[in-house]
């Protein structure tokens, strides 16, 4: 227990993170496991005596179905994310899902399973994560693209688990005894116990270097994953329901690191991608707004002023700051003009462009400006008029 702490501190957050937030981090995971074996250790007795195999069915069901979970989920958000790193990794938990599976069938009402099938398929199911997941560690979003695809992964995990479930039923009688007829751990138990632990610690160690390189968030959940995973290992065989429970947890974390990169992420970038091109977009119209020959001006619903080009500044003499939010017929309509003017924004409002009139408006100075107006609705992403707007040009000069 006390290496392990050790190595966990070198792995949580890279060397590169400070001290304290080492520390929390490790307070966290002690803090996790510690936790939910006190909860497994205090149900022991109730499950075993109230519930009985109901709830040990239950425990082995949910690493199964998160596994198939992981699957579907990194197999399906492969179109929009092309990380070869989560379609490798929902591929493992294909596998780790079938294994996972067999040792649940090992109970005395399946046929052709047994106890010692099942230990062989718990331990089998130890090794291969182990390794899919220290193979994980060298898969980048990139890697291999010629056989990294889905058909070659699901053909591959398909096939290996057909071979370890026809060598777990029919030749797995040739492999040391894993556990003793009273239920404790062998000697083989304790060196699969070994290698898993020190295959996994590498597979993190890998991660906490790649998590230094990028910052990926999800990259710590998967730490977190697999070290719990390595308690819930070295406790399963004497106190089997915080065995459980902490791999229920782990794949948990699992599932989090899983959905955080193979989902959130792209979904995060699509949508850092759309809000760049929507400033993008905001940007050129601003530029073509400001930048216009004839005065633009958009008004709301109450007839206030929202928008105000330059060249509405020159025509008319008001600057920005002076007319935004104010009403614009007081300042610019001359009084016997206002009926008229009314009855254009009861057609505009109405759903009509209105192009072409000719009219007067009033300059800062009180003085008139002879104008033509072209008056159209403002619509918002619902198609809802939530204003109107006028492009307008002095006459004088052509005149």
């Amino acid at each position: 227990m006390i290496i392990i702490i050790n190595i966990m501190e070198k792995l949580i957050a890279g060397d590169c993170m400070r001290t304290n937030k080492k520390t929390e981090h490790i307070l966290k995971m002690l803090t996790i496991v510690a936790s939910i074996f006190f909860i497994g250790y205090l149900l022991e007795s109730y499950i075993t005596d109230l519930l009985g195999t109901f709830f040990e069915i239950l425990f082995e069901l949910f690493p199964v179905f998160v596994s198939f979970s992981i699957f579907v989920m990194t197999w399906f958000a492969y179109g929009k994310s092309r990380n070869n790193h989560d379609l490798f990794m929902g591929a493992a938990f294909l596998v780790i899902g079938f294994l996972n599976l067999f040792h649940m069938f090992s109970y005395p009402f399946m046929p052709g399973f047994s106890p010692e099938k099942s230990a062989v398929f718990y331990s089998a199911a130890q090794i291969v994560s182990a390794l899919l997941f220290l193979a994980s560690a060298y898969v980048y979003k990139d890697t291999l693209p010629g056989l990294i695809n889905r058909p070659v992964l699901f053909v591959s995990a398909v096939l290996s688990s057909s071979l370890l479930l026809v060598w777990g039923l029919f030749y797995s009688e040739n492999v040391p005894v894993i556990i003793y007829l009273d239920g404790s751990p062998s000697a083989t138990w304790i060196l699969v116990l070994l290698v898993t632990t020190i295959i996994i610690l590498y597979a993190s160690y890998l991660y906490a270097r790649r998590l230094q390189q990028t910052g990926q968030e999800n990259l710590l959940f998967l730490i977190y994953g697999f070290i719990i995973l390595i308690f819930s290992y070295m406790v399963y065989y004497s106190y089997e329901t915080a065995g459980h429970l902490l791999k229920i947890v782990g794949f948990f974390y699992l599932n989090l690191a899983m959905y955080k990169s193979s989902v959130e992420l792209p979904y995060e970038k699509l949508a850092l991608v759309e809000e760049k091109l929507r400033l993008a977009a905001e940007e050129s119209y601003r530029n073509l707004f400001d930048n216009a020959y004839d005065a633009i001006i958009t008004l709301d619903l109450e007839d206030r002023i929202t928008s105000w080009n330059r060249s509405a500044e020159k025509l008319f003499g008001w600057r920005d700051e002076e007319v935004v939010g104010k009403k614009f017929a007081p300042l610019m309509v001359p009084d016997n003009l206002q009926a008229e003017r009314d009855q254009i924004v009861s057609n505009v409002m109405s759903g009509k462009v209105i192009t072409g009139i000719e009219t007067v408006r009033l300059h800062k100075d009180s003085h008139t400006i002879d104008v033509s107006a072209t008056f159209s609705p403002l619509l918002d992403i619902n198609q809802n008029i939530v204003g109107l707007s006028g492009i307008i040009r002095e006459l004088r000069p052509q005149k």
